[in-house]
């Protein structure tokens, strides 16, 4: 089993089966119609429902930089991350990190 995923530009990250102890955020919303995360380039969203969200979280928490607008995803039971433009991601219970990713491109070596 693998613990991350990745479904266009966004990357969930497994870090375990509870919320940690230490774990600081902003806000808590817990989201039965629906949970999005705004795709960068199709402006498609990435869509799962009866999840709890936790935002704001610290920048170094988890190895995050700095800007990644990460958030915590808590599911209870399985759940589906659904997309128009690729395969739907089926998630075990557990708790994770979801942030999107940036290409960026530049010179390799250096």
């Amino acid at each position: 089993m693998s613990d991350m995923w990745r479904q266009g530009d966004v990357v969930i990250r497994k870090i375990g089966d509870n919320i940690p102890t230490n774990f600081k955020y902003a806000t808590h919303i817990h989201r039965e119609d629906g949970f999005k995360v705004e795709g960068e380039r199709s402006g498609h969203n990435h869509l799962m429902s009866n999840v709890d969200v936790y935002t704001g979280l610290e920048d170094s928490a988890y190895g995050l930089r700095s800007g990644t607008n990460a958030q915590m995803l808590v599911l209870e039971e399985p759940n589906t991350l659904r997309h128009p433009e690729h395969r739907e991601l089926e998630l075990p219970r557990g708790v994770y990190i979801t942030y999107r990713v940036r290409d960026n491109i530049g010179r390799m070596g250096d």
